[in-house]
């Protein structure tokens, strides 16, 4: 064999490994963006169903509930609940000087309270909207 073929073999085999290598770095990020996102997704619906869970039972429980702007305070008998979103985007329920994370990337939280039906929907950062509705107690 002449040095030429043997320079244009190795040149088409560097090629084909620096194209067997991109597809394969292409393929990894791909993946690696798609399970993240699915992960992100998962997380936010999990924390969305905790939020969900804390607000049905903090609901039930409370004597009255104060709705601002900003903010939802709930008086309990073993004292208040507040679910507040911070200018970052967080959904927060603050208990007992304890804040508990229940999403973030939301861009709104509207409050509505229809006699003793509280109304609340997310709205995210991406335009998903989730709302819920709570039956107060009737006490």
């Amino acid at each position: 064999m002449s040095k030429g073929y043997i320079l244009l073999e190795t040149l088409v085999a560097t090629a084909l490994s620096l194209l067997i290598l991109t597809v394969a770095a292409t393929q990894l990020y791909v993946f690696w963006q798609m399970w993240h996102t699915t992960n992100d997704q998962a997380r936010q619906r999990h924390w969305a169903a905790q939020a969900y869970d804390s607000l049905a039972t903090d609901a039930m429980n409370a004597k009255s509930v104060s709705i601002l702007s900003d903010r939802a305070i709930f008086y309990l008998d073993s004292g208040l609940a507040t679910y507040r979103l911070t200018p970052a985007g967080s959904f927060y329920r603050n208990w007992q000087n304890r804040d508990a994370a229940f999403a973030d990337k939301v861009q709104a939280v509207d409050w509505q309270l229809d006699d003793d039906v509280l109304w609340m929907t997310l709205i995210y950062k991406d335009g998903q909207t989730y709302r819920s509705c709570f039956q107060m107690s009737n006490e």
